[in-house]
């Protein structure tokens, strides 16, 4: 899998998610187990910067516990939030 499909893949996580419990509370790490993704060591946090660059989820970062931990995120987009993810 490619970096770029891997930051597809994981939007579209976050979108699942998020629609099915849209009070959820979740990590981005979290929600990459929950889906099942696979990835490299560091890809995570730079998909997630990457999507919040292109505006497509809002970042609220806070101390976590390794390199891909601590990244609540918040989805924007049309039909889709803001949801605290």
């Amino acid at each position: 899998m490619s970096f770029k499909d891997f930051k597809n893949d994981l939007l579209v996580a976050i979108a699942i998610v998020s629609n099915a419990q849209p009070t959820f509370e979740e990590e981005a790490i979290e929600i990459a187990g929950i889906r099942k993704l696979e990835y490299r060591s560091g890809w995570l946090r730079q998909a997630v910067k990457s999507l919040d660059e292109q505006g497509l989820i809002k970042v609220s970062y806070h101390f976590g516990g390794g390199e891909d931990l601590g990244m609540p995120v918040t989805i924007t987009g049309d039909g889709l939030g803001p949801v605290l993810i």
